[in-house]
């Protein structure tokens, strides 16, 4: 992500257009020292006498309007430059505090989190969607599969439970991250912890690092978003967030068939019918405008139909 960024803020600002002009100017440089030196025509009485129809800035031409001096750069920079909006909820300083706040806590949590043999259930729950909170870059379909990693691969939830959750929380508006309160309740499931604890852990869990980074940056944002090579850096690693999401997407559709001898999620490229509900279903949002509800509940339809069909 990092080297996306850079790539893109040499490409924007043009790094290799400016050694290629140095290089150009020097050479230049050179060629002109080799040729003699001019006489006094440099000398403005020379030039007047040699181009005798130059006249004064200002003076009136003979159609009567004066002659009016090119822009120049001064003039250009004494225009008044438009001020944007400036945010004043944090100073830079501040924001450097709650960012050093931040990451002494997430060093806490992450140590304690792989030091502890038996951690509690809810502690456990917490430093799992803190850790996803924190590293999650791009949102959207990119959380479900760090999700997968920390909820289902520890044994707390099943894939069928995760897979038919992600379904439901498709068909709800919100964001993706909603879905950690469904997990935070089903996780918590056989202990002592009630699923409405479980539910705020998760929420509170991946919410928290987000915010309380956004807060900090702020104050950075004031200073630093007026520097182009800063938009550029990230525009470069938004771009590459693209790829997360594509890449989250084919872990999908990796574990997306799950059957009662298989409940921990097959491919869904090893049945045809399957791959062609799931390109219907990707065709029918993209360019016919199919809602995801409705998505989805054909898909169960389909399911049903091929159930009767086929395990029948």
């Amino acid at each position: 992500m990092l080297a996306a960024g850079l790539i893109t803020m040499a490409h924007d600002l043009k790094y290799w257009d400016f050694v290629l002009r140095k290089l150009k100017i020097r050479k230049e440089i050179q060629m002109d020292e080799e040729v003699p030196q001019e006489t006094e025509m440099t000398k403005i009485a020379g030039v007047n006498e040699t181009v005798p129809n130059l006249r004064r800035i200002g003076t009136p031409t003979p159609s009567g309007q004066p002659i009016i001096s090119p822009p120049t750069a001064a003039n250009e920079e004494a225009k008044p430059v438009p001020q944007e909006d400036v945010i004043t909820m944090l100073t830079w300083k501040t924001g450097l505090a709650v960012l050093a706040a931040f990451v002494a806590s997430f060093v806490l949590i992450i140590t304690l989190r792989n030091t502890l043999k038996n951690p509690p259930r809810g502690f456990a729950l917490f430093g799992n969607m803190y850790l996803a909170g924190t590293i999650i870059f791009g949102g959207g379909p990119v959380v479900i599969p760090l999700l997968s990693n920390y909820i289902v691969t520890e044994g707390w939830v099943s894939s069928r439970d995760f897979l038919l959750g992600l379904a439901i929380i498709q068909a709800f508006p919100g964001p993706n991250f909603n879905f950690a309160v469904f997990l935070g309740s089903l996780a918590v499931q056989r202990t002592s912890l009630p699923s409405a604890v479980g539910a705020i852990v998760g929420f509170i869990g991946i919410f928290l690092p987000g915010l309380w980074l956004a807060s900090g940056c702020i104050g950075l944002w004031k200073e630093l978003r007026s520097r182009r090579w800063v938009r550029s850096l990230l525009r470069g690693v938004n771009a590459l967030a693209v790829g997360l999401v594509f890449a989250a997407v084919y872990r999908l559709f990796q574990i997306g068939l799950v059957e009662p001898e298989n409940r921990s999620g097959v491919p869904l490229g090893g049945d045809a019918f399957w791959v062609a509900v799931t390109a219907v279903s990707f065709v029918g949002g993209r360019w016919f405008a199919v809602s995801p509800p409705v998505a989805i509940i054909s898909g169960a339809v389909l399911g049903l139909l091929w159930f009767a069909a086929i395990k029948t």
